[in-house]
């Protein structure tokens, strides 16, 4: 009896797999098609080969902004709305989406497979990585690092020379300074602000409404609890954060 379920739950296990792949080619599918429709829309004349890495050379073109001007270099493979800036000298690689009235500076790079959300805008020579999602209304000043699959919700300020690690969620309403690093899975709560200077460490919690000061050393996987101030120039060690209320 024993044998005969163990075998039941791999065969349905295995059905669920086959249908949660299914699933998902057709949403890929689905998704396709929408951007072919979209870009059929926008002008893709003079397409050319581009190296955007070492390992990806696919069609490009040079985007043609609202007014008329010379953009930057734009994946053909790129779902961009026809009122986003890309201002000259930008790069946007293959199968990004760029939604209605936003701005990319000049130099900056978005990477593969990010998202970003109408009305934000990003400065000059900024990166933004792979899979990084930044949503609306958001404004990234100029030299800012975004790490891979970053979660960036509305309304965020990230000031100059800010770098965000790999999978660091900020959440609504936080600004961060100048030259702030967070690093890898740290979650930033909402409302949240952070000073210049200050250092958050690999998975770190940030609860909401937390005013952190300039020069703050937050250490690893520190908590930092719901409306807690910082001083200037502190370090708080995991220990003394988890403490606070």
């Amino acid at each position: 009896m024993g044998t005969q379920q163990e075998s039941f739950e791999h065969r349905f296990k295995t059905v669920l797999t086959h249908l949660s792949q299914a699933m998902s080619e057709m949403r890929k599918d689905t998704f396709l098609e929408y951007k072919k429709r979209l870009n059929m829309s926008h002008s893709m004349s003079g397409d050319f080969d581009y190296t955007f890495t070492d390992e990806l050379t696919t069609r490009a073109r040079y985007w043609t902004n609202p007014d008329g001007s010379k953009g930057g270099i734009v994946s053909v493979n790129a779902l961009i709305e026809p009122s986003a800036v890309i201002e000259k000298n930008a790069v946007v690689f293959p199968d990004v989406i760029i939604e209605e009235d936003a701005v990319i500076g000049g130099k900056t790079q978005i990477q593969k497979d990010a998202f970003i959300g109408p009305n934000t805008r990003i400065g000059n020579n900024a990166r933004v990585g792979e899979g990084a999602l930044i949503f609306e209304n958001v404004r990234i000043t100029e030299a800012v690092s975004i790490g891979t699959l970053v979660s960036i919700h509305h309304n965020v300020r990230i000031g100059h020379r800010a770098e965000i690690g790999m999978k660091v969620r900020i959440c609504h309403s936080s600004i961060i300074g100048e030259s702030v690093c967070i690093s890898k899975e740290a979650h930033i709560g909402r409302r949240v602000t952070i000073g210049e200077a200050s250092i958050i460490s690999n998975g770190a919690f940030i609860g909401d409404h937390v005013s952190i000061g300039n020069a703050v050393n937050i250490g690893q996987h520190a908590r930092i609890n719901e409306g807690v101030c910082i001083d200037d120039g502190m370090t708080i060690k995991d220990e003394i954060a988890r403490q606070a209320t």
